[in-house]
């Protein structure tokens, strides 16, 4: 299967959007960033690897393919968008294959793609939260 890059966003349906990734993720290998420690205690537990405070900028394409999911609920907008301005590491993460890439977005965004990727959007109701998920996979 494919690598997919999963963006959630939506304005206050942060507790669904976690809920869905924590369900999508669940006993699998999984990789999670915070900016912040809120939400820590409903990321912990079996095979995450959870980090808070870190950098995205300071990541590498590497890191992030020893795992088979990535999570990112980032409060650091500017730090985000510059990980994923970084077109070199999403697009080698994207040529991988059985890995999952979810950001988490409190707000709605825009996402804007080069005609390299291509996506699919859909909208995702959990515990009376609604929010949108973009998915994108690279055109090989």
């Amino acid at each position: 299967m494919q690598t997919t890059l999963h963006i959630l966003t939506a304005n206050d349906a942060l507790e669904g959007m976690i809920d869905y990734v924590l369900e999508e993720t669940n006993e699998e290998r999984t990789l999670v960033f915070l900016s912040e420690a809120d939400h820590y205690q409903q990321y912990s537990g079996y095979n995450r690897n959870i980090q808070v405070g870190v950098s995205y900028q300071d990541v590498g394409v590497n890191k992030l393919l020893n795992y088979n999911n990535v999570i990112i609920e980032s409060y650091d907008y500017d730090d985000m968008l510059s990980f994923l301005n970084q077109e070199n590491i999403i697009s080698e993460y994207l040529d991988s294959y059985d890995k999952n890439l979810y950001i988490i977005v409190p707000i709605y965004v825009k996402v804007k793609l080069g005609s390299k990727f291509s996506y699919k959007m859909e909208e995702i109701h959990k515990k009376n939260h609604n929010f949108n998920q973009v998915s994108v996979q690279l055109i090989k």
